[in-house]
């Protein structure tokens, strides 16, 4: 199985050293395309965590 997950992405500088193909740019174009589709400020975390005590065996 892989090591690197959605939960540990890897930075420009790792892709870059891992030969994948990225640039340090956006094109104008896509930033324009995205301004078209905004997005919601989340206010809320999507999952909450409730700290439970740890169960003695």
């Amino acid at each position: 199985m892989g090591e690197r997950t959605h939960d540990y992405p890897i930075t420009f500088g790792q892709a870059n050293v891992r030969g994948l193909h990225v640039r340090g740019k956006m094109d104008k174009e896509f930033n324009q395309l995205m301004s078209l589709y905004p997005q919601p400020v989340r206010h809320k975390a999507s999952v909450e965590y409730l700290p439970l005590p740890k169960l003695k065996k």
